[in-house]
């Protein structure tokens, strides 16, 4: 049986420190809200490609266009009839206004090439430059890019759109969110953790009823699953910028996904307990009680947390950005729910035990003495 119990402050130390380090980082840097939280627009910024060449080339009236990828950033382009002198110019000043270099080789082909793609620090010189600083820019493979800024009106979004145009990088895709619409998203998300927390808190007491003080065992656990939604908030607080993450509703998805398994993993050592307890070990010492649920269920713990992270690291290397969000909290949260179930809530659940037993000595002492 392993000694758990005597080294619970150093459990409670190593949870202190990152949650100490969240909130100074809190305080200083505030909670890095996404759009769909603060409002605002969010752009999807990409090179021009075949499929932005065709709607331009359509846009002018060339149906039937043939687009052959060249080399990086340079397209071959056939159309259907011959190009008369207007309509070569009408094409070379359309193509030119995306930051393209058109030549034409004949009447029918068309050679474009593009500029070399705009990097993440020049992307954030130029947004800097044009007074939207506070924008943030996430990385989506291939040369492009998800902005996040305050709303624009029309007049700035067609700025922009100008701007990016000169380095060859167009907006393929943006969406707004108004700050109505992402007051009530976030006032539904703090809703849901709470509405979590309390539901579990019933169920815990209402499953442990029959061990004495049940109480004890859902407040416990609710405590060990809001010490892992700090971890969680506390991890992308610190490394928002450095990985360019931020409080989304993938986050939250991820987190509610999070509070569910920690329960879980709480649950699973709380029955162990309860069955010790059940087993005619009242009169054996509570810590001994809980050293020896701990030493029994650590291995089934750690086995199950260590392949729910294996498969979370495969989707997050594989999938890609569209919910790097939702996995980056599953990785953290699964993690710290592991820890959380077995060094905080048994622990907590001694030092109750412990306090109770303390406090019933005294009881007995003064009773005595009067």
């Amino acid at each position: 049986m392993i000694d758990f119990v005597s080294k619970k402050n150093w459990f409670f130390i190593a949870s202190a420190v990152p949650i100490v380090v969240g909130i100074i980082f809190l305080a200083i840097n505030g909670i890095p809200w996404g759009i769909d939280f603060t409002g605002g627009t969010v752009m999807t910024l990409e090179p021009v490609g075949a499929e932005r060449l065709e709607s331009e080339l359509k846009g002018l009236g060339y149906e039937g266009v043939v687009i052959e990828a060249s080399g990086d950033n340079s397209f071959n382009i056939q159309t259907a009839t011959e190009l008369t002198e207007e309509g070569k110019a009408k094409v070379q000043e359309t193509l030119q206004a995306l930051g393209l270099t058109v030549a034409f080789t004949d009447g029918t082909h068309i050679a474009v090439t593009g500029k070399a793609p705009i990097t993440r620090s020049d992307l954030k010189a130029k947004l800097d430059g044009l007074g939207h600083s506070e924008a943030t820019i996430q990385d989506a493979g291939e040369n492009t890019f998800i902005v996040q800024m305050e709303e624009l009106t029309d007049e700035e979004g067609d700025t922009i759109e100008k701007s990016l145009a000169t380095t060859g990088t167009i907006i393929s895709s943006s969406d707004e969110v108004s700050d109505p619409v992402a007051k009530e998203k976030a006032r539904n998300a703090v809703i849901a953790v709470a509405l979590a927390s309390v539901g579990m808190l019933i169920y815990i007491w209402w499953a442990f009823r029959k061990v004495p003080k049940p109480f004890r065992y859902g407040t416990c656990a609710v405590i060990a699953m809001l010490h892992d939604v700090f971890i969680c908030l506390a991890f992308f607080t610190v490394f928002a910028d450095s990985l360019n993450v931020e409080i989304n509703l993938m986050f939250v998805t991820g987190l509610l996904t999070v509070v569910g398994y920690s329960v879980n993993d709480t649950v699973v050592v709380f029955d162990r307990i309860r069955e010790n307890i059940g087993k005619g070990a009242r009169n054996v010492p509570f810590a001994d009680v809980v050293n020896s649920s701990l030493t029994e269920t650590l291995t089934r713990c750690l086995i199950t947390v260590l392949t729910t992270l294996i498969a979370c690291a495969a989707v997050y290397l594989f999938v890609g950005d569209a919910i790097r969000s939702f996995l980056m909290v599953l990785l953290v949260g699964i993690a710290s729910g592991a820890y959380s179930s077995i060094f905080i809530a048994s622990m907590l659940l001694v030092v109750w035990e412990s306090w109770r037993s303390k406090k019933a000595v005294r009881g007995a002492a003064q009773t005595q003495n009067s």
